[in-house]
């Protein structure tokens, strides 16, 4: 069955060979208006393409029509638009302005042209004289100077995973500091928690801390007036989300205090990045670079994060986001990200949609036609993708995906199914929140039956399906919980309760692959912790006994990063049992090379992200991935639908 074919790639096809013929080709002389404009583009190393990472491909057919809710779908609805054709009443009470969209999008051809001719960066100040930049990377070096001086004043590195983009953003740094300069404070990088410490660890390996000072700000107690005893920050989404929302909590108590209505000031909170001290002059803007890693964190515009890192965007004089997945869920992820630049007229998600879409009320609910044209000539604009081919060299060879069904017993499948068709019958006529434990309870019994006794577990299950994200782990506080969490333990070791139809699967993967390929290593990931503890009790009672790793958010990122670090130093075969978010950060492609997946996910952007950890530039070992599948089980089936029917999205 083919697949459907995206409206969003079919026109990206159009412009797939603009680079070289931009290289070859003055700006022309009179301004021409963005119908004309869009008619003799050629494609470039523009933004939307269709993805070549190899993680993508699936045997499944893609079902292109379904009644079954989706559990993502409210992330993808939008907010509405324009009546009667390109403008309407809405549109225009937002303050949408047809004509100066016009003139925008006529003006900034020549932004396109002057990022394809770039110059180069000359060398890196401070970087090590054994590192090498690749040709890829000077190139986003020299796009990122350039963007950073233009109207944007920022860009996003959406190159794929392990294209080097964490070298390319520190080169850059260097670079920009070096030419201005400056005296202001550091350059900030914000990246997912279990990233931190890589940054950390990768300024040292390029820089050393003598030519790049930097600091990790993850909880520790800094006075904001230490900032500037650094060139770098490097802190994490949560801790800028926690600051934002204590300085929000202290804002408002102030207000009531001015009201009246409490007779006590409150204590000032402890806020480094958002201190009012980085507002005073001469500290303002506070410095050169907001660098946002895995960028696709702040795609909800309504999300804590995305409005603290917004407040944090105007301290800095430029924003690099770097993301292998900027189009995470839907195409308007793009508003949070173009909103974290300068110099468009969009300046609210309503006018993010009037823009792109021929009406708010009616028709199509994605650009089509000459909306559609505008929305790829303004990624193409703010962006810069180099596809996997252009880096396919460099990377190990690649022995696809492949995906192992297996029936499961009887009995669980049973349990499953009818807890699946529960979720169907209540998600109808109740809320969706009602509905979720059922469709957790289905997952669980699909991977173990024991995993319904946790609450725990389903908890983290249900942020990971709901809200979009992974969650390592949601210890049960008080003691009563902890002692029924060791006495599952305890009965899953006795009698080979830790045995079931997955658990079995995994085991006979792992043993088959290594009877082939006795000098390979495993990176097997779950979205559940516990299953991950199950999976452990089966490799210590195995027949064959295979050394593994635990690393999961149990761990502190420093001992995630020395545990991997050991058992990538030691002979294979070796495993590490992961836990999505934060598994394979560190490891060493040279060494693990088998990705085991234990289930079909939600979203394949997650399957991108986890095959990045094993498939890198890097890697000397042939790549090998394999997806557990259980056969007539409806959640499973459900999961790999709602991933397929995203799947055309994040390409």
């Amino acid at each position: 069955m083919n697949e459907p074919k995206d409206p969003i790639l079919e026109a990206a096809a159009e412009i797939t060979a603009m680079a070289q013929r931009l290289r070859q080709l003055e700006p022309p002389c009179p301004v021409q208006i963005a119908r004309n404009w869009i008619g003799w583009l050629r494609p470039g190393e523009g933004f939307v393409m269709k993805r070549e990472t190899p993680t993508l491909e699936h045997n499944e057919d893609e079902e292109q029509d379904t009644k079954d809710s989706d559990p993502h779908e409210d992330e993808d609805q939008d907010d509405g638009s324009l009546e009667d054709g390109r403008t309407g009443a809405l549109a225009v009470t937002s303050g949408y302005n047809e004509q100066e969209f016009i003139r925008f999008f006529d003006e900034i051809h020549h932004d396109i042209v002057a990022k394809y001719r770039a110059p180069d960066p000359g060398p890196i100040p401070g970087l090590k004289d054994t590192v090498r930049l690749f040709d890829r990377q000077r190139r986003a070096v020299a796009v990122a100077l350039k963007q950073k001086d233009s109207r944007f004043q920022g860009m996003i590195l959406a190159d794929p995973p392990g294209a080097g983009k964490t070298l390319s953003a520190l080169a850059t740094v260097s670079v920009s500091l070096a030419k201005t300069g400056s005296t202001k404070g550091p350059c900030l990088i914000i990246a997912p928690f279990s990233r931190c410490h890589q940054w950390m660890a990768e300024i040292d390996r390029f820089f050393g801390q003598n030519q790049m000072p930097a600091v990790c700000l993850v909880g520790e107690a800094l006075s904001p007036r230490d900032l500037w005893k650094y060139k770098v920050v490097v802190t994490s989404y949560s801790y800028v989300s926690a600051e934002a929302t204590r300085r929000h909590k202290f804002l408002s108590v102030i207000d009531d205090y001015k009201k009246g209505i409490i007779t006590q000031p409150p204590k000032r909170p402890m806020l480094v990045l958002l201190s009012g001290l980085h507002e005073q002059e001469p500290r303002k803007p506070m410095g050169e670079w907001l660098i946002l890693d895995e960028a696709h964190a702040i795609k909800n515009h309504e999300s804590r994060t995305y409005h603290a890192v917004s407040a944090l965007r105007e301290k800095f004089n430029a924003c690099l986001m770097m993301t292998a997945t900027p189009l995470d869920n839907s195409w308007t992820d793009l508003y949070a990200l173009v909103s974290m630049l300068k110099g468009h007229p969009i300046t609210s998600f309503l006018l993010f949609n009037a823009a792109f879409r021929q009406s708010l009320v009616s028709g199509p609910t994605q650009p089509e036609g000459l909306h559609k044209q505008r929305y790829i000539q303004l990624l193409d604009a703010v962006s810069l993708q180099r596809p996997h081919s252009a880096i396919s060299d460099s990377y190990p060879p690649f022995y696809n995906r492949k995906v192992i069904k297996f029936p499961l017993t009887p009995e669980d499948r049973r349990l499953s199914n009818e807890s699946f068709q529960e979720f169907k019958r209540i998600s109808k006529s109740e809320s969706k929140a009602t509905s979720w434990k059922h469709l957790v309870a289905a997952h669980q019994y699909s991977y173990h039956p024991m995993l319904v006794e946790l609450k725990s577990d389903g908890l983290a299950l249900e942020l990971a399906i709901f809200g979009n994200q992974a969650a390592d782990l949601i210890e049960e506080g008080d003691e009563t919980a902890t002692g029924r969490l060791s006495k599952w333990r305890e009965r899953l070791e006795r009698d080979e309760n830790w045995l079931s139809r997955h658990v079995e699967v995994v085991l006979d993967v792992v043993r088959q692959h290594i009877d082939r390929y006795p000098d390979h290593s495993f990176l097997i990931v779950d979205e559940s912790v516990y299953f991950l503890d199950i999976l452990a009790i089966a490799f210590k009672r195995a027949y064959e006994l295979v050394p593994y790793t635990e690393c999961n958010g149990r761990l502190s990122a420093m001992e995630r990063h020395l545990l991997v670090q050991k058992a990538s130093e030691a002979k294979p075969p070796q495993i590490i049992l992961a836990s999505r978010v934060t598994g394979g950060q560190d490891i060493n492609p040279e060494c693990f090379n088998v990705l085991i997946q234990c289930g079909p996910w939600w979203k394949v952007s997650w399957e991108v992200q986890t095959l990045a950890c094993v498939y890198r530039p890097q890697g000397t070992k042939p790549v090998f991935v394999y997806e557990l599948v259980a056969e007539d089980c409806d959640v499973e089936n459900y999961k790999i639908k709602v991933r397929n029917k995203k799947k055309k999205t994040e390409r």
